[in-house]
């Protein structure tokens, strides 16, 4: 799977039992979920965008699902 984000630049190619740096974690997250959930079974490209102010307190997985 592919994270990327408006806020930091690049790209991050990782797998679900993979590591990712602190800012793509969360999403990260949120797709380890959905995959143990059966809502997603295969790779993803998922890109976040965001007007809301870092440190809003929205800031894990459970903000994305």
């Amino acid at each position: 799977m592919r994270i990327a984000s408006d806020r930091f630049p690049g790209t991050v190619e990782t797998s679900l039992e993979g590591d990712a740096p602190q800012w793509a974690r969360h999403a990260l997250g949120a797709l380890v979920f959905a995959h143990k959930g059966s809502i997603a079974s295969a790779g993803a490209d998922v890109f976040i965008a965001s007007d809301l102010p870092d440190g809003a307190g929205l800031s894990s997985s459970a903000a994305l699902i």
